[in-house]
């Protein structure tokens, strides 16, 4: 009997497999990925025969591909004496842990630590030239890429598959052929676009590029404005994806009306805002003829209409214009309007020139900016400048002085604006840097490179939210729960700007206690080094609590170096769950049903239901086009949806007729009230309650209270998160139903 020799480790059992189940897959050497293998649908390898190491390779790694997880080789055992190949087993990418570095080698801070000890495999077992799956283990504990995220895999990046092409957005949706990675091109295709280019008008040609777009997507959303002799001088367009994340990230939007096309002087003005990787996402876009109120009343509103309605909390504008400014007020009257701090600064070498060049008072004027604490601060700094230097009555300085409350932070500290506000330069200024306009380009070509531009920052959004869900970041205190905690939550980008504030918290600060009453603690920190400046930190013990003078967590969303210090004196090791934003973590896209209403308690209008439910299937749809298997799905998940609201319209119908006959016995009603009260009724052959409203459907009433298995009945217009919520009744219910019949 022949001995067996492992290269790495001791053998494990032999496992039995049954030659009837036993299924011989051919390989090309020129192996493309296939969309959706029928190899691969049963999920379940063990049996399958190939012919050769690379086709045993192929074959894991094309499974790998289309469940959405990478591989690497593992053990190989040889017969013994020789270098053949016994045994051979490929593994998870993230199988097993990452070992800690040993104190002679220099660790790398940059690599993620992307294993979790996942314990899937696969193992052949070679005979006679034939290469066995004899053990098969499918489940991960980590979660697998997404369909559009599987071509960043690493063991996937040697695919020869066919490239995904973006569609042209002359091309109608009907000219790609599915399931093929490859678009048919129209024969007159190209004719059809240079004519839109060369012969039409650029009004009429960027109107027809609207209607292409909306073709191919239902949520796009455009709007035209015409002066008093009909000829056409605003546009506003914005797509379903700019709509969709608006929904997640529309708290802070940037408006920048800057821009100036070549060809007819028109402004190209950009609604954007920060998601949770603090890259940028487009909102929509506008082409203004001129900077008149006219032009942005009407821009806004048409922004407004796109978003449902929605206001955002915070604008953010690069212009101190008084038209500007006015259009605001009279559009978002509940949103706070900041002028960018960096924009009053580059302002000021310009109409200060003289006083500017002035070291001293370029320092006073920056510290009105943005270095002032409080407001009283701010205008006893202000009045000794503008005493000072004799220029109290510089028509510029008057100007900007009546809106200070927009561009000084000593006004705007405590208003939420993502970090997107600085007094200076940073990547949110001049976003179409990259693109090129001449005095030849028409409006037409500048929106096809706008489109190309926000396709580039989704693909980036794509390829950071691949990373957050590889493996964490590297941490500098890997003991330190407070950090292993940010990092689990928070995007990459978010952690790293958490970890800075709390090493220089933890290691950069001197603590002072000031007053303690109860659970109520004040503390004064004060920075080792170069910053002596004082913040006031305030903390309560009973709640977990903290407040500070910097106001970082009001305006950024992130506990500040100070806020962390005080809580790693007190001995907290968890950030405390309402100084967690979910716009900064990595589910910030994830949906939860009236997430916002129970937040406010407040009841949805119906402008607001029916653009949030747009917006979630628009987004679940989009979703599902790359694979035939998560549109099946999705169309069955839509059919039980269908078939479950039919059955509670039918039990409304039933209880509107029911309540209708009662009331003409009201009076027999009033005498059994006492002795009926307690004794339950049918509705549909079901039980009812009478304590519950006599419109709410039963299953309804029965999962708020929580006796039904969602496993067994998980589709209702309610999701169960609104219904267990404190905010919810279920007379509310009642009332909304009532509303909406």
């Amino acid at each position: 009997m022949e001995k067996d020799k492992e290269a790495t480790t001791e053998e494990e059992p032999p496992v039995e497999v049954d030659e009837g189940e036993l299924t011989i897959v051919e390989f090309k050497a020129s192996t493309v990925s296939r969309g959706v293998n029928d190899d691969f649908a049963s999920d379940n390898l063990l049996g399958k025969i190939v012919r050769s190491e690379d086709e045993a390779y192929t074959l894991y790694n094309e499974y790998a591909y289309e469940k959405g997880f990478s591989i690497r080789k593992a053990k190989s055992r040889y017969y013994e004496g020789t270098r053949l190949i016994r045994q051979k087993e490929y593994v998870c990418s993230k199988e097993g842990f990452k070992e800690d570095p040993t104190p002679s080698e220099t660790p790398s801070y940059n690599r993620l630590d992307v294993r979790t000890g996942c314990k899937a495999m696969i193992r052949f077992t070679v005979k006679d030239d034939e290469w066995k799956v004899t053990h098969f283990i499918a489940e991960h504990n980590h979660e697998l890429a997404s369909s559009e995220e599987r071509h960043l895999l690493r063991s996937a990046r040697n695919f020869r598959r066919p490239q995904p092409r973006l569609m042209n957005p002359m091309e109608t949706p009907s000219m790609a052929t599915e399931n093929t990675g490859i678009v048919q091109r129209d024969q007159n295709l190209v004719t059809e676009q240079n004519l839109v280019f060369i012969e039409g008008a650029d009004a009429q040609s960027l109107c027809q590029w609207f209607k292409k777009k909306k073709n191919g997507d239902i949520m796009f959303f455009h709007d035209v404005q015409l002066d008093q002799e009909g000829r056409v001088t605003n546009f506003f367009w914005c797509d379903g994806r700019s709509r969709i994340d608006y929904g997640y990230f529309g708290d802070v939007v940037v408006f920048d009306a800057t821009y100036r096309i070549n060809k007819y002087n028109m402004i190209c003005a950009p609604f954007f805002g920060i998601n949770h990787h603090r890259t940028k996402v487009m909102f929509g876009c506008a082409f203004l003829l001129d900077d008149t109120s006219t032009s942005f009343i009407w821009l806004f509103k048409s922004f407004l209409e796109s978003m449902g309605n929605k206001a955002p909390r915070t604008i953010v504008t690069y212009q101190d214009d008084a038209a500007l400014v006015r259009a605001v007020e009279e559009v978002f009257p509940v949103t706070c309007h900041i002028i960018c701090p960096w924009y009053i600064v580059k302002k000021a070498s310009s109409h200060l020139a003289g006083l500017y060049s002035n070291p001293v008072f370029a320092q006073m004027f920056r510290r009105c900016v943005q270095q002032c604490d409080t407001e009283a601060d701010f205008e006893e700094t202000w009045q000794r400048m503008v005493e000072e230097y004799g220029c109290k009555n510089h028509s510029w300085l008057k100007t900007i002085y009546r809106y200070r409350q927009k561009w000084s932070t000593a006004f705007s500290k405590k208003v939420f604006s993502s970090g997107v506000v600085s007094s200076q330069r940073n990547e949110y200024v001049d976003i179409f840097g990259g693109i090129s306009s001449s005095k030849i380009t028409s409006l037409t070509r500048f929106a096809l490179e706008v489109d190309e531009l926000v396709a580039r920052w989704h693909d980036a959004e794509v390829k950071l939210n691949f990373r957050c869900k590889q493996g964490a970041p590297p941490l500098v205190i890997k003991k330190s729960s407070i950090c292993q905690q940010a990092a689990q939550i928070y995007t990459h980008k978010i952690f790293e700007l958490f970890e800075q504030e709390y090493l220089e918290g933890v290691g950069a600060l001197r603590c002072t206690e000031l007053s303690s009453c109860g659970t109520l603690c004040t503390y004064r920190m004060v920075g080792d080094m170069d910053d002596q400046k004082e913040h006031i930190v305030q903390f309560d013990s009973a709640t977990l609590n903290v407040s500070c003078s910097c106001k970082k967590f009001e305006s950024m969303g992130i506990l500040c170096s100070h806020c962390l210090s005080c809580l790693h004196m007190k001995n907290v090791n968890v950030i405390p769950h309402q100084y967690i934003l979910k716009r900064w973590t990595k589910i910030a896209k994830d949906r939860a049903a009236h997430e916002d209403l129970m937040e406010t308690n407040r009841r949805e209008t119906e402008v607001e239901y029916h653009t949030d439910i747009m917006r979630w299937a628009y987004d679940m749809m989009t979703r599902s086009l790359k694979s035939p298997i998560t549109r099946v799905m999705l169309r069955d998940s839509f059919r039980q949806i269908d078939q479950e609201l039919k059955r509670l319209e039918s039990d409304l119908e039933l209880n509107t007729a029911s309540n209708a006959q009662a009331s003409g016995t009201s009076g027999k009603r009033k005498k059994s009230t006492s002795n009926d009260s307690s004794k339950p009724r049918k509705i549909n052959d079901r039980t009812m309650d009478h304590s519950v409203e006599a419109n709410i459907p039963f299953d309804i009433v029965n999962l708020n209270q929580g006796s039904i298995d969602l496993g067994a009945a998980p589709f209702y217009p309610f999701s169960p998160q609104y219904l267990q919520h404190p905010h919810f009744s279920a007379q509310e219910a009642a009332e909304q139903f009532q509303r909406n019949n």
